[in-house]
């Protein structure tokens, strides 16, 4: 129950501040993206992740992280976008 509720409520918790933080200060601070990556991994183990479906969503998370810096190349992103959008697919994989 209360691993269920970290998990349902970190992931949207941490996305909506992020929102709010990009609507009114135009940046998504690093630390979200930081907090995301971190709570992850325990979380991950208590839920009983093996090591290949965490590897998987570690790739998930480096496959969005280059598509986010191509786009921040090309100037459709920002940093923080790209950042968070990769911390999301650690969490989601590619089952997501």
């Amino acid at each position: 129950m209360v691993l269920e509720l970290a998990v349902l409520t970190v992931l949207p918790g941490a996305v909506a501040f992020a929102a709010a933080m990009d609507i009114f200060t135009m940046t998504i601070p690093n630390r979200i993206s930081i907090v995301l990556v971190l709570a992850f991994f325990p979380l991950a183990l208590l839920a009983g992740l093996g090591l290949w479906d965490v590897a998987s969503h570690v790739a998930a998370c480096m496959l969005m992280l280059a598509v986010g810096m191509a786009l921040f190349i090309g100037g459709w992103f920002g940093g923080g976008d790209a950042k968070l959008m990769a911390a999301i697919a650690l969490w989601v994989g590619f089952e997501g």
